[in-house]
């Protein structure tokens, strides 16, 4: 959770900021369970990695598609559980 509040944070929006606040526990369950049920866990820690090293190197285009790809990933997450 503090890594997607730092990222809300870092995009020095006023708007988003206080969006972190109000979902910060439907995040925390979310990511608890997401983490826990990952369909390709070796995946998670790299798929963030990228995200930093995007925001890091100030490429939006570099950022956008790694956050697609974390994304992606979540998604599949979840179909495979509703689908279980």
């Amino acid at each position: 959770v503090r890594f997607h509040l730092a990222l809300l944070s870092a995009a020095n929006n006023e708007l988003l900021v206080p969006f972190g606040i109000v979902i910060e526990q439907a995040l925390a369950s979310m990511f608890a369970y997401t983490t826990s049920h990952a369909v390709h866990p070796e995946q998670l820690l790299p798929l963030h990695a990228a995200v930093v090293r995007a925001i890091a190197s100030q490429s939006p285009e570099a950022a956008r598609k790694a956050v697609t790809a974390l994304l992606d990933d979540t998604d599949e997450t979840l179909v495979a559980a509703v689908e279980a």
